[in-house]
């Protein structure tokens, strides 16, 4: 079976979902540790996640148009659109968390610290961000993933004892 659009998305989208609550995790260490390296890779992080959420976006797109151009019978456009307006509220949060913490390192060069008001609004813009993924994540999953052949469809029987597969 080769790998599709679809594949790419499924495997990439994990990143952002799960790297962000993990870099405000490191960034919440950093500060109660105080230590400056830990929180300038927090940061660096935060930039790297904003990339990867653009990436999972990009994958997103080319996933949706092979899915809706191979004419599965259980496809629901609405559910690929409320996936797709979340996603792309998600992209812009972590894209502008990237780019604050782009200007908090940028302020932060010559060894001076990291402004410590704009390293915590770095980390409110993370938990924004992680609340957005998560919701983005949610409406994702409710679209059905029968183009990898895992899930039954709709029109077969269900298995007896077990309850059938809701659409």
């Amino acid at each position: 079976m080769a790998i599709n659009a679809a594949h790419w998305h499924l495997l990439l989208n994990h990143i952002p979902v799960i790297g962000v609550p993990m870099v405000a995790m490191l960034l919440i260490w950093g500060l109660t540790k105080m230590n400056e390296a830990m929180v300038r890779l927090a940061l660096l992080a935060t930039i790297v996640m904003g990339a990867a959420t653009w990436v999972a976006d990009l994958t997103g797109g080319k996933a949706e148009h092979e899915i809706k151009d191979a004419k599965y019978a259980w496809v629901s456009r609405e559910r690929i659109h409320d996936h797709e307006e979340a996603a792309d509220k998600a992209e812009i949060a972590a894209i502008a968390t990237g780019v604050l913490a782009l200007g908090v390192l940028v302020m932060a060069r010559g060894g001076k610290p990291p402004h410590r008001a704009a390293t915590y609004g770095m980390l409110f813009g993370l938990g924004i961000t992680a609340v957005i993924l998560g919701w983005a994540s949610w409406e994702g999953g409710k679209i059905r993933h029968d183009e990898f052949g895992l899930t039954p469809t709709l029109d077969q029987a269900p298995i007896p004892g077990e309850t059938p597969p809701r659409p």
